[in-house]
């Protein structure tokens, strides 16, 4: 009896926009070596120290600010 191929990890990569939104299913291994080189410039514990948080939540809560006239 014939063996079946073994499966190869994958992901899902979900792209959306106000009109559309698009799924697709990819390889794991690259996006995981993409982000393993990410990783060694920034480590995944340090990635966030960078953020204006409280800059960010208030984008968020207050949207926006007017374009000045």
């Amino acid at each position: 009896m014939a063996r079946a191929a073994p499966e190869r990890p994958s992901s899902w990569l979900l792209l959306e926009s106000p009109g559309a939104e698009a799924l697709f299913e990819v390889p794991a291994a690259p996006p995981a070596e993409w982000l393993d080189s990410t990783y060694r410039v920034i480590s995944a514990e340090a990635e966030m120290d960078g953020l204006n948080w409280d800059g960010f939540l208030r984008h968020l809560l207050d949207g926006p600010a007017a374009p000045p006239e």
